[in-house]
């Protein structure tokens, strides 16, 4: 896939406009990126060996930056919501996921303990 880097720009200026502050950052992405090829080809669809945790994405710096920018509410304090955005980011741009699906097809989702 190449090198990946954001190029975006923040531009910060004071109420009276006597300065600009400009930040471009840039990020090699691309041991993020096979640490998330890597971990979607794993057994356990993302979960821990006991099971008592699930990792179903890994989002670089720049990455997550740029979601902030482009509206998504990822730092949300409400929990339900910052859920439903990481989901929503992490649909939107499968290459950060770990898992190959987020939700199986044809299960509800509820998790039985024996």
């Amino acid at each position: 896939m190449g090198q990946i880097i954001d190029l975006s720009r923040m531009n910060i200026k004071n109420d009276d406009l006597d300065y600009d502050l400009e930040t471009e950052i840039h990020q090699d992405i691309r041991s993020e990126l096979e640490f998330c090829k890597d971990m979607k080809n794993l057994p356990g669809n993302g979960f821990t060996d006991k099971r008592t945790m699930r990792q179903i994405g890994s989002i670089p710096n720049v990455a997550y930056l740029q979601a902030l920018q482009e509206g998504y509410d990822l730092e949300s304090t409400d929990k339900n919501v910052k859920a439903r955005e990481f989901r929503r980011y992490l649909n939107a741009h499968p290459e950060f996921r770990t898992v190959p699906q987020i939700n199986t097809p044809g299960h509800t989702g509820k998790i039985i303990i024996k």
